[in-house]
């Protein structure tokens, strides 16, 4: 079942889903950053995008593509993260509906054997 959904989604749709999410957590913390003086924003700031970076990319995922059975929860993971409260997205111990759903997922996930 999860692979026919990821068959709907573009070939880019994780990467522009992990994009999505990582300037909704980056607007969130520069939110809880107003009291901060500005001398100290942009190493915050510098901080905040290596964090971006280091979000693993399909390209870093062997055959991590639309028709891998991650892909669409994935990408429901990051596109939820992206619409949620800065409530969730600084919270911590808190997740999305789909992130959990994508925890599961993977947890149970068993790669082929090559």
């Amino acid at each position: 079942m999860l692979l026919n959904a990821g068959s709907s989604l573009g070939a880019g749709a994780y990467e522009a889903a992990t994009t999505k999410a990582c300037e909704r957590a980056k607007a969130c913390a520069m939110e809880q950053m107003a009291d901060i003086p500005p001398e100290y924003r942009g190493m915050m700031q510098q901080g905040m995008d290596a964090m971006c970076t280091q979000l693993p990319q399909s390209g870093q995922i062997p055959d991590f593509s639309p028709g891998h059975p991650l892909y669409a929860p994935a990408t429901a993971c990051m596109n939820s993260i992206a619409a949620a409260d800065c409530a969730v997205v600084m919270g911590g111990n808190t997740s999305t509906a789909e992130c959990l759903a994508f925890q599961e997922a993977a947890d149970s996930y068993d790669p082929p054997r090559q």
